[in-house]
């Protein structure tokens, strides 16, 4: 998700909250960051939940295996717990509405650049996003 007030006050002052991010070459590891002034980029307030993901139809279900058919979940058990009052010393929390964001990245800092054993074409289906608000 990213700060709906990027195009005023850039990144990573808009704030940015990693939800899940999964790297092709680590199929059973998905990656939840906040980013904001002072945690962003190389050094995010991070946590990988680490598992072999499964699904009825195949014995190994990951978000990256190529199956479109499976629900990812994310739900409110955080594998990173944060707020403003427990966050690193000098560090700033950012309040604005956030955007949500599917994207299939390729390159960057994180995981960094294609190679040899990167697959192309790589594709991302969605049927649905739903938000649900707890009681």
């Amino acid at each position: 998700m990213l700060g709906d007030n990027i195009e005023s006050v850039g990144w990573p002052a808009c704030g940015e909250i990693d939800i899940m991010e999964n790297v092709g070459s680590e199929p059973n590891k998905v990656h939840g960051s906040l980013h904001g002034p002072g945690y962003s980029g190389a050094t995010p307030l991070t946590a990988i939940y680490t598992r072999a993901l499964r699904s009825p139809t195949s014995s190994t279900f990951s978000p990256s295996n190529g199956n479109h058919n499976n629900p990812f979940l994310c739900g409110w058990q955080p594998v990173l717990d944060r707020d403003p009052a427990n966050l690193p010393t000098g560090r700033r929390w950012y309040l604005t509405t956030l955007l949500i964001l599917l994207n299939v990245a390729v390159g960057g800092n994180f995981p960094g650049n294609p190679d040899a054993s990167s697959m192309y074409p790589q594709t991302m289906s969605v049927d649905y996003v739903r938000v649900y608000a707890r009681k």
